[in-house]
C-alpha cells in the first residue's frame, strides 16, 4: 500500500469544536462542587438548643452568641440616643423581663440559661422599636415603652426573648453564608455577575420567608411565655395593632417583607388564644 505523505502545510491544527460549551462544562462542575460543599458544610453545622433542646443549623456556641451581642451593644445604644436616665421606668422593664425568662425556663423545663439577659431602655423618643440581639442583649425605645400597659410590655419582650432562646440570629447568620456560597456558585456556573446576582436576589427572597417564619413563632412562644409569667395574652394582639397603627398602614408586599402583615399575625394570636383557652381567658391574669 503507497505511504501517502502529508502536503506542504496540510499540517495545520484543525480548529477545536465545542470551546465555549468545554468551558461551560467545567464551571458547571466547580459551581457544583462549590454548592455541593456549601451543602454539606450547612447540613453538619447542627448543634442542640440549650432551652428548647431541638436540634438546629447553627455553627456558633451560645456563648460565642453572648460575645457578639455585647460587641454591638455601644453602638447600637449610641444609635438609639443612649440609655434612658428614668430609674423607675427601667426597674418596670427589668422586673417583666426577668419574670419572662423564669417562665420560659419553666416553659422549657430548665433550670439554667446560658445566656446573660439584659433589658435596656433606650432614650429614643422618636422611632418605636424593640429589638433583640444574639446572647440576650434586649431593647426597646422609651417611645414604645411609654405608651404600652404592662401586658403589652410583656408580648413586645416575650417575642424579643423568644429570638434569643430559639437563635434565630445564629440561625440566620449560618443561612446567610449558606446563601452566600450558592450565590458564588451560581456565578461561577453562568461566568457572569448578572447570574450571581439573579440568584443572590432568589436566595434573598427565601431568606425573609424565613425572618417571617421567626417572627410567628416569636409570637407563638412569646403567648406561652407572657401567660406562664400571669399576664394576659389578649396584650400580644394589642401590641400587633399598635404597630400596625404605628406604621400608617404602610407596608411592602409580604413576600418582600421580613415581617408578617400585622393583619395575619393578629388572626394568629386571636386562634392560638381560643385553641388555649377554649372555655375563656382565665381571670386575674395581669393586663
Amino acid at each position: 500500500m503507497p505511504i501517502r505523505l502529508p502536503m506542504p502545510g496540510s499540517n495545520r491544527r484543525r480548529p477545536r469544536r465545542g470551546g465555549k460549551m468545554g468551558s461551560f462544562k467545567i464551571r458547571l462542575v466547580i459551581a457544583l462542587v462549590i454548592a455541593g460543599f456549601a451543602l454539606i458544610s450547612y447540613l453538619s453545622t447542627s448543634s442542640t438548643n440549650p432551652f428548647t433542646g431541638q436540634q438546629q443549623r447553627v455553627g456558633l456556641t451560645p456563648a460565642d452568641e453572648v460575645a457578639l451581642g455585647l460587641q454591638a451593644v455601644p453602638s447600637l445604644t449610641q444609635q438609639f440616643g443612649g440609655v434612658e436616665p428614668d430609674p423607675e421606668a427601667q426597674a418596670r422593664l427589668d422586673r417583666i423581663g426577668r419574670e419572662l425568662v423564669e417562665a420560659a425556663k419553666r416553659h422549657h423545663g430548665t433550670a439554667e440559661s446560658p445566656y446573660e439577659f439584659e433589658f435596656t431602655l433606650l432614650a429614643d423618643d422618636q422611632v418605636v422599636n424593640a429589638f433583640a440581639l444574639p446572647g440576650g442583649q434586649t431593647f426597646i425605645t422609651d417611645v414604645l415603652h411609654d405608651q404600652l400597659s404592662d401586658s403589652q410590655l410583656a408580648a413586645v419582650m416575650a417575642h424579643e426573648i423568644t429570638h434569643v432562646i430559639q437563635r434565630h440570629g445564629a440561625q440566620q447568620m449560618a443561612q446567610g453564608q449558606f446563601f452566600q456560597q450558592l450565590s458564588g456558585a451560581a456565578g461561577m456556573a453562568t461566568g457572569d455577575v448578572t447570574g450571581a446576582q439573579i440568584a443572590a436576589q432568589f436566595l434573598d427572597v427565601l431568606g425573609k420567608g424565613y425572618s417571617r417564619e421567626h417572627e410567628r413563632e416569636c409570637d407563638h412562644h412569646g403567648v406561652h411565655y407572657m401567660v406562664e409569667a400571669g399576664y394576659h395574652p389578649q396584650g400580644m394582639v394589642e401590641l400587633l395593632q399598635i404597630l400596625a397603627e404605628a406604621s400608617g398602614g404602610a407596608h411592602p408586599p409580604e413576600m418582600l417583607s421580613t415581617h408578617p402583615h400585622p393583619e395575619e399575625r393578629v388572626g394568629l394570636v386571636e386562634q392560638q388564644i381560643k385553641q388555649m383557652f377554649p372555655n375563656g381567658v382565665p381571670s386575674g391574669l395581669i393586663r
